[in-house]
Order: C-alpha cells, then structure tokens, then sequence
C-alpha cells in the first residue's frame, strides 16, 4: 500500500467484493461515503444488508486500513496497548514525533530542546515501535498528516488516527477519522472497530476560485454555515465540477479543517490531481491502479445525489477570501466585511504575529503563494513584513523541496522565522496561553498581506500599503494575487527519520519504564463498575459556554505529561469555567470550584481528588458541544481517573463522547438542554437506568438532581422515613389505601379519611371527570370498547353523589370524545380530543339540559389536533392544552403544531392565543393564584414524538412543570415541580386551600406547590385524572 510498507498489500478487488456483499450496488446508487465505508465492514460475525443500515443510527464493525498516532497521544495508546499482552500490531500503524516539539525560537534550536527535553518519551516511542512493528517519524521528520498524506494516504482506504484532523487523508480520497488513543487500541489489537454510521452531507461545488480565493475559503465558508458542531455525526462529501479544478493538497486543506465543524470526515473523489500527486511522491503504480477503480469504487455513483441527508451548493467563482474567529473557528467574515466587523466589534487590528504553516496549510503550493507575495513586496520596495513572520513547511520533504527551490531563502531574507511545526486553531489561549489574545484564521495568502500591513483591517483586494523609498519618497504598493506550481518539479527526501517497523523476532526488544519516571506511567484498571456508582453524585463543576479539549486537559508545558495519568490529572478542567462561580471567566476563577466535600474554593483537580479520597462520587454538568476540539483522551482519563462517574452535558463532540464511554465514564445528554439551567450548586444528582442490565441501546435514562422529589421514586409501599410516628401511621394507612410522607398529609385528609368503592365499570373511566357542587353531580368518560370508531368516549356519566346513582347522557347534539371538563357560572365546559370526523372542540354544556354549544373548533395560529385538558381563571379565561399526536385516535398529524401547544382562550372573545409550546405530552392543567401573580401547572407524560402515539416512553419528560403567567398569558420562569419516575402525572387539580391532586399510577398523589413533595398518596390502585369541588385556589409558593 506504500513504498515503505511493500508487506501490506493493496486489493481494490476484494474491497469491491465487500461492498457486493453488502449488496448497495444492485438496489440504489451509492454515496462514496457509503461505498468506502461499506467495503470495510467486518463480516465475521455479521451480514450486513444495505437495507439494514440507518444513518445516525446503526453501529458499524470496521476493519481500517491504518491507524496513526502523534507522540502526544501515542503514549497513552501504547501504555494501553502494552496491557493488552498482544507480541504485535495486527493493523499497519504509525507514530509521529510531532506534537511535543515546542516551536519558539525556529526550526534547528526548537529540534535540537525538543530531542533533549524529551528523550525519555522519543526513546519510549521507538523502542515500543521496533517491540510491536510500528513505524516510527522521529521528531523533524514532519507535521503527522503531512507526512501520512506523502506516505501513507491512498484512494479507497479508511484510516483512523489519534488527531482530530486525521480527515486531512480525505484529499486523497481516504476516509480518515479522528478517534481517541483506546479506539486505536482496539484496531491495533485486531479488534473491529464500531462506529455509527454517519450522516453525508453532500457539497455540491462549482466555478473555478478566483484572484485571491483559495481552497482554505471553502472550508471557512463551511465552518460559518455550519458551527463548530453541524457536522456531528456527519461525513462531508464532496462532490460537482468544482472537484476537478482543486489540487491534491487544496483539498487536503479542506478535510482537514472539516474537524472544526465537528464532521466525522470529510472525503473528494479520486481525481485526476490526485493521480499526479500520487506519480510525484513516486506511488504511480497506485495511482494506475487507482484509474482501473475510479467509477465502482473511488466516485459517488451516478444519481447518488439524491441520498444525501443534505446537500450545500457554493460556487467557487463567486467564493471570496474568509477570515474566521476569534476564539473559535465557525465565526466567518467575507474579507469584505471583515473591516466593518472589527470595528463593530472593537476587535484590535494590530498585529501582534502572523503564520503561515500547520497541518492545514504547509504544502509546497501554499510556500510558493508565500514566497510569490514577498517577492512583490521586496520588489516594491518593502524588505520585511511589518509584523514578526512565522513559516512552518508540512514536512521534511517539504522543508528539503522548499530549500532547494530557493522559497525558504526568499522568507528568511524577508525576516520570516522557520519553525518545525505549527497548528491551525484559534481557540482561546491555544497560542500563547492568554485568553485575551485574538486568534483569526485564514489562508496563506491573506495571513502574508496582513503581515505587511500590520493590520486586519487591511483588505489586499482593495487596499495598498505606502511604501517609504530611500530618499523618503512615498509610493503606493498593492499586492496582486499570488500564482504558485500544484507540485515541485521533484520532491526532494531530505534528511532520513524514518524507523521502518521490526517484522520479525520482536521478542528480542525491551520496552522500559523507569518506576521513578515523571513522565511515563504504566497504567492500573480502572475498577469495574458496580450498581449504585451513578447514585448520589456530588456535582464537581458546571462548565458554562465552550469547554474544549483545551479546557479540559490544556496541552503546553502539560504535554510532558501525556504518558503519566497521575501527573497530568493535575491539569483537569485548568481552563473551564464554572458557571457556580461569581466573575467565572475573570482568571481568577477558571479552573476552580467550591469542593463540595468541604466547602473550599480550589482548583477543580484539587476537589476531585479530595473527593476521591473521602470515597464521594461525583459528575460534570457541560454545556452544548462538551469536548469539542483535539482527539485527546486523556480529557476522558482523567476524570475517570479522579472518581469521576458521569459527564451530563447538552451535547457533545463526537470524539469525546467516545472516549468518555471507552474509560467507563457516562456521557449523558439532557433531552432539553433547558435542563441544564435547572442543575443548582449543592444539588446531588442520581441516575437511574444504568445499573444491572438497565442501560440498553435505545434506552434513555433519568438524570435526578437531590433537589427534586424523592419520595416518589419507590413504590409507596417501600417508603422509608426515620420518623417513628410516620411509620407507625404508615402502618395502619397503607391498609385504608393512604399512605403518607409528610405529616401534613394528615391535615389535608383529615383523621377518618377512607376511600369508597361506589362503581364498577366495564371499561376504562379515564378522561374528563368534574364535580358539580350545585347539583352535587359527578361527570366524567368511560372508554368504549376496542373497535369501531377506535378511542371514541362513547359512554358519558353523571354520578349522584348523595345516592351513588349513576346514569349514562347524551349531550345535544352529541359530544365526541370529551377529554376533559371544568365548571364555570353553572355550567360545564368541555374540550374534546375530536375523532374521525371533527377537530378537537371547547363546547359548553347545560348540566340539567346537556344541551351543547360548540365555543371553538376553528384554526387558529395552527391547527387543532386533540383537545386534552382544561381548566377556567378568575377571569373567566380558559387554559386548554392540545395533544401533538390527538391521542387514542390513529391519525398521523397532518399539520403544526410540531409539539404539543397550551392556548389561552379570552373568556369574552373565544379567541384563542398560543402561550406555551411543551416538548412532551401536556396531559393536564391547573391554575392557582398566589402572591406574585397566577401560577399555571402542566404534567408531561413522557409520550415519545418517536413512538407510536399509544406507546409511552418511560424515560421520557415525565415531570411536573409550574409556569408564572406573564404579559399577555405567555407562560414564564418554567421550572420542574415534580419528577415521578415510576409512572406520570395525568390530570390535575388544585384544592381550595392550596394543594395539588394529581392523578398518578398509583391513585392520586397530593403535591405541596412551594416545595413539589408528594405529601401522601390516596392509593385505589390506579388512577390518572382528578375532580375536586371547583373553586379558584390561592397557593403559597
């Protein structure tokens, strides 16, 4: 597969039997995605079928082609690999020397501090390589994706590597892909590697880039249009006329930075430039090859295009120069703009540095653009940048090339510093570890021009520089864009730093690890995980805003530190903020916590590690897109290493959440990420559904914060109270079908309270009960049996109270499912669910009559679905909630609203206005007033928007929500009330003197409104809906 590795044989014949055998190619055109994917399935075990595969869904057991790691996390891979006890690696892999090199001073003196501050890590390195057949790059010999792509990159293949830009090989049009060190472990052991099988978002380029344009502009566009997470789960394909215009290493730019959009990969198609770059790193007989495969197996089939998930048009002609940040690469500005929103910003323009190089941008075309521009300004007079110039060539090849052509000359007489490496990312404090500092990222070309005029205002487009002549005559300069080769004449080797991998008898090389080392440390298990370890979890810190890689175990002076897990633990989370904190982002504060063992304020490690120590469990709240960035996985190390249990976060990065579940830490996503506001300081938070057999795929789990209700997490009958006289009490409750754990439940019911049977029906009385305290009548539903015109109440009651009489009606002209009632001015107010034939309605009913008058049944703002609950304000207004799915009819929604919706309807107009949209099921509503204003309560079901509407999803929302009513009736200031686990709150009521009745699994739970406890249960076996004789309550909250 490479001229260095002449033992690995490339057979694009057997691949192409792989994907047969998926058999994708007989039943629809195939994305090059799925065809590169597809011929690496495993099949073993498995058989695979095109039809069973769903993107974002279905986990793939792959085979790559390779696997590559850098000195900064190759350490921690082989101290894992080493207790596998395996003699070799079973997969071609690589180690790079790249990472640890600090470039300061330039190129030679940075080489020359790099050997000598690292040896005992180098020397690891390449003795563990010759030990398991591993090649090994020794520090100099170039940037790791540089190096794979002249070496290593193929068309077809499917690598993963230890970096986040491991995609950069997708410009060969090879999948590679960022993992962390443990999932290289297990390629190398042999073992199939498991991902998800990606979303394609499909590229459609066209045109051809112009004047100053260049392939790194796509990819900032790109970043703009997607944020830094947009590409999650997704590999971005490429594909349209535009692809034949770009060279080998322009697309290269491209995949590579596809990781800051958080993209799985991102992959070309073979492609004519591909060839001639493959001919100049002397791989011609793979790029022959390559030509004979070009249409089965290298290209997207023909009409693949209508099966991308999404597909983004840019047109190259029309493409303008981007400069994306600070402190984040997705903030894109057109050149154009980019004057405008500095001073809008009040960005500073001077600047401080400017670089062209990293694994981005460092190939000989983008030197020679470099080198064309200072040529210009040295004939226009101007010998130097105006601000300090830093270059950095991919590779040693590169270096070597670049020298020998005379373009690393041209920079060092233009005052340019060349170093050994560099990197593309502008997150805060990456360069020089001040937070302050302003990072932009752009193309080599527009990163030159700045140089020159020292400033970001500066538009090379537009603008010209003054230019001060010997005699002090001024002249104006302006660049013109620079033109550069594709590809050198002939690469030229440069100096030899390649260790080829020891094919046979390894047995006789040693691997040694000094037990006083500071910088190597073999690796102990982590203890297996036992039940209970996701219950009662201290929360360590709550991550507020972005929190990288970076953040969570900085590199710097701390990657000496790659290779011992007890040292490098001392940097976890050094650059987060804490959202508990006061100032959190003032420098004081990063990086710090209270310990919630002790009080203290320290650094968040230090906490950690106190609370390990005292044998305390503990968990991370973060924020969206938690451990975007670096592939690092010793930012799932550690905090594994000091105790820690959980990470529950509002997304996360692809990479990370891997490597969190690779050392056994939970990565749990809040279905609402408005949850994450509901997390307070001194919560304690248990998980339920991770323990034994409970965590399964497609299960979710339940994230409990101590400050929710616990009493109704276990079955009344197993309450626990260390209160002598509510246990005894409890005792003789439990057997009258009340069972309590408040003392004031006693109050509410009273001393003789008893429950009594008066009715049995043959079906189910579910919905829409309401008392009538004039007519001391009972209304309320009986489900008909099943058949017919499926879910339609058929059978309406009034009980008589006083003599348990009970009577079936009829309304005038009939009502069709009744859903729910209330009582208002003597009358009953009913709204339905609809049926076959009509939209949910508000009617209202004469009780003595039931003679019916239809309110509403019109469209309003969106359509009516399914009218559920109700309930009547002070005012005369009515609060109805409208089911998403019109539960218990089976009809698919044919239209908004897309969740289910809470309407205000004006007492005197009967218009109806939208004031709350819910992410669940609002299966009730009540209304109270209290001293700040009218308080609204909603239920949730925890119906699944992804499940059938009949089936309940018992790791859902199941909470219960109160909401002040602000301005106009819009619902504000939502919080959780309650949080019953066993079962879900139905309909509700509030008491007259204040308490909540709730319908519950177990009967009807009474709720205090200004705590949320469940005071008691009034236990009949069963029941979801509630009436109380109707009045407007006042609650203390």
């Amino acid at each position: 597969m490479a001229p260095l590795e002449r033992h690995h044989v490339l057979d694009y014949g057997a691949r192409l039997q792989a994907l047969q055998r998926v058999g994708g190619i007989a039943q629809r055109p195939l994305t090059l995605s799925e065809k590169l994917l597809y011929s690496h399935l495993i099949h073993e075990h498995d058989e695979w079928s095109l039809g069973d595969i769903e993107r974002g869904q279905t986990i793939l057991r792959l085979r790559p082609d390779r696997v590559a790691c850098h000195d900064a996390t190759a350490t921690m891979a082989l101290l894992q690999f080493i207790s596998a006890g395996l003699p070799r690696v079973q997969v071609p892999t690589s180690i790079h020397s790249d990472h640890l090199i600090v470039a300061e001073h330039g190129a030679e003196q940075d080489l020359e501090r790099a050997s000598s501050d690292h040896r005992e890590v180098y020397s690891f390195l390449a003795s563990a390589s010759k030990k398991y057949g591993i090649g090994y790059w020794k520090a100099g010999a170039g940037i790791i994706h540089t190096t794979i792509f002249e070496n290593y990159a193929f068309p077809g293949g499917l690598m993963i590597g230890t970096d986040s830009h491991t995609p950069n090989a997708g410009g060969m049009g090879m999948l590679g892909i960022g993992v962390g060190g443990s999932d290289a472990v297990d390629a190398m052991a042999g073992l199939p590697w498991e991902l998800v099988c990606p979303k394609v978002i499909g590229i459609h380029i066209t045109g051809e880039l112009q004047g100053w344009s260049s392939s790194k502009d796509i990819i900032c566009k790109l970043a703009g249009i997607l944020s830094v997470s947009g590409g999650k789960g997704k590999i971005l394909e490429f594909f349209g006329p535009g692809v034949r215009t770009l060279g080998a290493t322009a697309m290269a730019t491209i995949c590579n930075m596809s990781a800051e959009v958080g993209s799985t990969s991102c992959i070309f198609p073979y492609s004519e430039s591909m060839g001639r770059y493959l001919s100049a790193t002397k791989r011609d007989n793979i790029a022959r090859y390559a030509e004979s495969f070009k249409e089965t197996l290298l290209t997207a089939d023909e009409g693949s295009d209508q099966y991308y998930d999404d597909v983004i048009h840019i047109d190259l002609t029309t493409l303008e120069p981007h400069i994306n940040g600070p402190f984040t690469p997705d903030l894109h500005h057109p050149l154009s703009q980019f004057k405008a929103h500095i001073r809008e910003s009040s960005w500073p323009s001077n600047i401080s540095h400017s670089m062209v190089g990293s694994c981005t941008n460092s190939s000989y075309e983008d030197l020679e653009k470099v080198h064309n521009l200072v040529q210009q300004a040295k004939n226009a007079g101007m010998s130097r940048p105006k601000t300090p110039f830093l270059v950095s060539p991919g590779s040693e090849q590169i270096r070597a090339t670049a020298e020998d052509a005379g373009i690393l000359g041209g920079l060092r007489d233009a005052g340019a510093v060349v170093l050994s490496n560099s990197f593309n990312r502008n997150f805060t404090g990456r360069h020089d570890g001040n937070p302050a500092t302003h990072s932009f990222v752009t193309s080599p070309e527009i990163a030159t021009a700045f140089a020159y005029a020292g400033d970001l205002s500066f538009n090379p487009s537009t603008d010209s520089i003054t230019v001060v002549g010997d005699s002090g005559a001024t002249t104006e300069f302006r660049f013109t864009p620079p033109t550069a080769q594709e590809l050198p004449d002939a690469f030229i080797a440069g100096n030899d730093l390649y260790q080829a991998p020891v094919l046979e008898n390894t047995g006789q090389y040693r691997v040694e690890i000094d037990e006083n080392s500071d910088r190597l440390e073999l690796l102990e298990p982590f203890p297996a995980w036992m039940d209970g370890r996701a219950s009662e979890m201290q929360v360590l810190v709550k991550v507020a805003g972005k929190c990288t890689t970076d953040h969570i175990s900085p590199a710097g002076p701390w990657y000496n530190y790659r290779g011992h897990l007890t040292n490098i633990s001392h940097n976890m989370l050094l650059g987060a903020s804490n959202s508990f904190l006061p100032e959190n982002t003032s420098l004081d504060m990063i990086g710090k916590t209270k310990d919630p063992a002790d009080g203290e304020l320290k650094l968040i490690h230090e906490a950690a590690r106190n609370m390990k120590n005292k044998g305390l469990k503990w968990c991370i709240i973060g924020d969206n897109n938690y451990g975007e960035g670096s592939s690092r996985e010793h930012a799932a190390l550690e905090p594994r290493f000091l105790g820690g249990t959980a990470v529950i976060a509002k997304s996360f990065a692809r990479i990370h959440e891997t490597n969190l579940k690779k050392q056994g830490m939970l990565p749990l996503t809040f279905d609402d990420p408005a949850d994450y506001d509901k997390i307070r300081e001194g919560d304690v938070i248990t998980v339920l559904g991770v323990d034994g057999k409970e965590l399964q795929p497609e299960n979710g789990v339940a994230v409990l914060p101590g400050s929710f209700n616990r009493s109704v997490f276990d079955a009344p009958h197993e309450s626990v109270t260390s209160d002598e006289d509510l246990t005894d009490a409890n005792i003789f409750l439990n057997q009258t079908q009340f069972i309590a754990y408040d003392k004031k439940f006693f109050d509410i019911i009273g001393p003789k309270a008893k429950v009594n049977h008066v009715q049995t029906l043959a079906f189910q009385t579910h919905e829409a009960p309401c008392y009538n305290s004039d007519t001391k009548q009972l209304f309320f539903v009986e489900w008909g049996p099943p058949g017919g015109e499926k879910g339609v109440h058929s059978w309406q009651y009034m009980l008589d109270t006083a003599t348990n009489e009970l009577r079936n009606i009829t309304t005038d002209p009939p009502t069709i499912n009744a859903h729910g009632c209330v009582i208002y001015n003597k009358r009953m107010y009913v709204v339905t669910d609809g049926g076959p034939k009509e939209t949910g309605q508000l009617v209202k009913i004469d009780p003595k009559t039931l003679k019916k008058e239809v309110l509403l049944n019109n469209f309003y703002q969106q359509p009516f679905l399914g009218f559920n609950y109700l309930d009547v304000d002070r005012q005369g207004n009515f609060w109805l909630t409208d089911s998403k799915s019109g539960y218990g009819r089976d009809i698919v929604p044919f239209a908004n609203p897309t969740n289910p919706t809470v309407y205000r309807v004006d007492g005197k107009t009967m218009r109806p206005k939208v004031v709350h949209i819910t992410t669940g099921n609002a299966n009730g509503v009540a209304i109270a007033d209290s001293e700040h204003g009218q308080v609204i309560y909603l239920p949730d079901t925890g119906v699944s928007e992804f499940k059938p509407v009949s089936q309940k999803n018992a790791f859902g929302n199941r909470g219960l929500y109160a909401f002040d009513v602000g301005q106009n009736g819009i619902l504000t200031n939502q919080r959780l009330l309650n949080n019953p686990i066993g079962y879900f709150y139905d309909g509700l009521r509030v008491s007259r003197n204040g308490w909540i009745f709730a319908g519950a699994g177990d009967g009807v739970d009474v709720i205090d409104p200004g705590t949320g406890l469940a005071l008691g249960t009034i236990r009949i076996g069963g029941g979801e809906n509630v009436a109380l004789e109707q009045q407007i309550a006042k609650v203390k909250i």
